[in-house]
């Protein structure tokens, strides 16, 4: 374990991406065991983030939660808000600055996209 949470960390470092408060996540997290335990472990590297978990509302279509979280990420984005919390899991709060959304699969093949407001 932990191949996956250290992909998406090095992931993270090459986008230059912030943690901590002013980012919010969206997660597409799968529910899988292990591919689960391997995003919480990234995400709680990420400090105080307001973080999503979108399973709960549209389903947990590994294919289709990545593309589906950066159209709500960039929705959030457009209307200068964030979603509220969504799932008992979800944590975090305040206004958010930029949005990390997350993809991980079932087994490996780790994603992350950084979405900031165009200026």
């Amino acid at each position: 374990g932990g191949a996956s949470a250290a992909a998406a960390k090095a992931l993270h470092a090459k986008l230059g991406a912030p943690a901590g408060a002013g980012l919010g996540v969206l997660s597409g997290m799968t529910g899988v065991a292990e591919a689960r335990a391997e995003e919480d472990a990234f995400l709680a590297g990420l400090g105080g983030a307001a973080v999503r978990r979108t399973g709960s509302l549209i389903g947990h279509g590994v294919e289709a939660a990545f593309p589906a979280n950066v159209a709500l990420g960039a929705l959030a984005l457009s209307r200068g808000g964030f979603y509220p919390a969504m799932d008992p899991a979800d944590a975090g709060d305040g206004p958010v600055e930029r949005i990390l959304v997350t993809g991980f699969g079932q087994w490996r093949g780790e994603a992350l996209a950084l979405l900031e407001r165009a200026a």
